[in-house]
């Protein structure tokens, strides 16, 4: 395990089940400390009441009651200088605008390979 990912920890924001379990064991077998949440509203909620504990959200695009674009923004707007991590299978210009702008952002397209999550993980967290 890296020391400097004991230290560090994730939100995964994903409304399938499957994908936030298997993320969540991957994530942690590497080091990350790990919060999950089940949809956009609760991930921003999460987010609101652990924002100085989190490095990082992985966020999905596709979710009930809050697209992932939403989420990312209400995150932007509570925490400026969060790292976001858009994850998607569909193109969507609106993610591109987001990556662009301010803060410390990246989007990997889905399905991915995890080694591809922790490069762009560890971009984002520098």
């Amino acid at each position: 395990m890296d020391s400097d990912r004991d230290s560090r920890t994730i939100l995964i924001i994903d409304d399938e089940s499957g994908i936030r379990m298997l993320l969540k064991t991957f994530l942690e077998r590497v080091g990350y400390k790990v919060l999950q949440a089940a949809d956009g509203l609760q991930g921003v909620e999460v987010f609101t009441a652990n924002a100085a504990a989190i490095d990082c959200c992985i966020v999905d695009m596709t979710m009930p009651k809050m697209d992932g674009l939403e989420v990312c923004e209400a995150i932007r707007r509570h925490s400026p200088d969060s790292a976001v991590l858009i994850c998607s299978g569909f193109p969507d210009d609106r993610i591109d605008h987001f990556v662009a702008g301010p803060g410390r952002s990246a989007f990997v397209q889905k399905p991915f390979q995890f080694s591809t999550l922790i490069t762009t993980l560890q971009e984002i967290l520098i």
